[in-house]
């Protein structure tokens, strides 16, 4: 721009950057004096990335790509498994939604016996439910599941193995009154019991045997670690695969075969969004994967703005001479004054002092605009929505942040509970498999444990629903203690506990209008007009009859 010359400073996070002027000998070698001279500030590399939006991906893939990879998700499992991974711990929807997935089920359980003949009966059954509940608590049934949740998620499938040690049986002569009195038909250390998580990469569905998933190791995932860091690797794993290793290490297994099949009898094999002859699982986050990376994409482009603005570039006008494009300032003073305002703007970003200078008559000052309506907050939210879209968790169940009511939230967790709960199911059905066959082993009775669909959410309800079974029908009092999150053996150890001390007849009930009756209570205790009971409350004897409390209520 002849008669302009234009200078910037890059400020805020780039102040450790300065600005070189253009050397004296790459510019017109005029006279001193000449008013044509123009004197330039070189935009460095800082101007040039902040300006610069750029289009760089920080997923592993484009999403171009993780289209066409969605369209056949067997072949490209490897691929959208590492997009997964990346979403779970880059994208907080994603990671929010399965965390609380993970932790939605309060996994509260009860333990069946069915006999293997029909019309059998269930006498001498209390062992193996002791057995069962042992091994259950021993092996901490809930974080098995719960990992067995989180691999699902995130990888699509889940494969564990159950390991099974047997402790020899305590056969002293000499006992004391508390090993007597210890003494049960199951000693709940007899069993070690342990579920192994298996590298589901390594691992593939190879058939179905008896209804379940049978599976293979790749056998050459210890292939590339040093001797010292496979030995270390290998006690962690189960006693089959360490045999199938060290029969592939010394060359016992035929050419080209890698794979070792393992025991279907004590492989826990789960996997979701794919059909029973698909060889993988899908991740759950798999249809949401190009708007998160869009998402990403948004809010690294919205970083860039706000580092835009913290960077402002400043340019300077020199007053025009005389002449079309030349400058009433000489070289000299063009050089002084561009210097002057420079080191203000410099003292300025720098410090909280005041900065002063002055300027030639017809000098003007301004800053290159910068486009914020990427800053609107209705933007993002949008974007982040689409996500919660995608994969069928609402952002008012997640954080209560968004438009949604509690009820489109409570609606839409209950929808949420029903799908995880057919996973848990999967677990449960796949842990009592191996359960049975390595631990139980009753040729009788056919023991399993069976998680109630109590969430945190509906858990109340459910409360509710056991209590009314049980006190108007048939329904079972195990079931109901259970589905309060209370263990079914700890809270029924209590009650034999204040039988056996006479809590009934050491500490009675405080004798109340709730508890005593006029024939119960002694004389002036209660209202013997009513007949013992408490004072009718006319207010609520309208209420029942005019059915009041079925009208609904204004949403808060």
């Amino acid at each position: 721009m002849a008669g302009k010359s234009f200078f910037g400073r890059i400020m805020g996070r780039n102040q450790s950057e300065t600005q070189t002027a253009v050397p004296m000998s790459q510019v017109n070698s005029a006279p001193q004096d000449d008013k044509t001279y123009e004197f330039n500030t070189r935009l460095g590399s800082s101007y040039l990335n902040v300006v610069n939006y750029g289009t760089k991906c920080t997923a592993p893939y484009s999403t171009e790509e993780i289209t066409r990879m969605a369209r056949d998700p067997m072949q490209y499992i490897s691929e959208l498994r590492q997009w997964a991974k990346w979403a779970y711990y880059s994208n907080g929807t994603v990671t929010t939604a399965i965390d609380s997935l993970v932790s939605l089920h309060s996994l509260d359980y009860v333990v069946v016996v069915k006999p293997k003949k029909a019309g059998g009966s269930r006498k001498g059954y209390r062992a193996s439910m002791d057995k069962m509940t042992s091994v259950l608590r021993s092996m901490r049934y809930k974080e098995v599941i719960r990992d067995g949740l989180f691999h699902d998620a995130n990888e699509g499938m889940y494969v564990g193995y159950m390991e099974t040690r047997t402790v020899p049986v305590d056969d002293r002569l000499a006992l004391t009154d508390l090993d007597i009195q210890g003494i049960t038909e199951i000693n709940s250390a007899g069993v070690n019991c342990v579920v192994i998580s298996l590298p589901v990469e390594y691992t593939r569905i190879i058939g179905r045997r008896n209804n379940c998933y049978e599976v293979a190791f790749d056998l050459r995932y210890f292939s590339a670690m040093t001797e010292g860091d496979r030995k270390r690797k290998l006690q962690g794993f189960p006693r089959q695969i360490q045999e199938g290793w060290r029969r592939y290490s010394n060359g016992e297994f035929p050419d080209g075969a890698c794979w070792q099949r393992l025991d279907w009898r004590k492989t826990i094999v789960t996997k979701i969004k794919s059909g029973q002859n698909d060889p993988y699982g899908v991740p759950f986050a798999v249809a949401a994967l190009d708007d998160i990376d869009y998402a990403k994409y948004f809010i690294n482009t919205k970083r860039r703005v706000l580092d835009t603005v913290n960077n402002q570039i400043y340019y300077e006008t020199f007053p025009e001479g005389k002449d079309k494009g030349t400058s009433a300032l000489s070289q000299s003073q063009q050089e002084n004054q561009h210097n002057t305002v420079k080191q203000a703007l410099t003292q300025r970003s720098n410090t909280n002092g005041v900065s002063f200078f002055s300027l030639a008559s017809g000098t003007k000052m301004d800053r290159l605009p910068v486009d914020l309506s990427l800053l609107n907050e209705e933007n993002e939210n949008a974007i982040k929505e689409d996500v919660n879209e995608d994969i069928g968790v609402a952002a008012a169940a997640l954080s209560g942040s968004s438009t949604g009511n509690y009820a489109t939230a409570t609606l839409n967790m209950e929808i949420v509970a029903n799908n995880v709960f057919t996973w848990i199911e999967a677990l449960v059905e796949e842990l009592n498999k191996c359960l049975n066959y390595n631990v139980i082993r009753d040729g009788s009775y056919r023991v399993e444990f069976r998680v109630l669909p109590i969430t945190f959410v509906n858990r109340e309800k459910q409360v509710k629903f056991f209590s009314d079974l049980y006190a108007r029908g048939k329904g079972s009092l195990m079931a109901w203690i259970a589905s309060t999150g209370f263990d079914v053996d700890d809270y029924l150890s209590l009650m034999d506990l204040e039988l056996d001390e006479d809590f009934e007849n050491k500490y009675p009930v405080h004798k109340t209008s709730f508890t005593v009756t006029g024939k119960d209570a002694p004389d002036g205790d209660v209202d013997k007009s009513t007949g013992g009971d408490p004072p009718v409350n006319s207010s609520t004897e309208s209420t029942k009859a005019n059915n009041a409390n079925a009208s609904p209520s204004p949403s808060g």
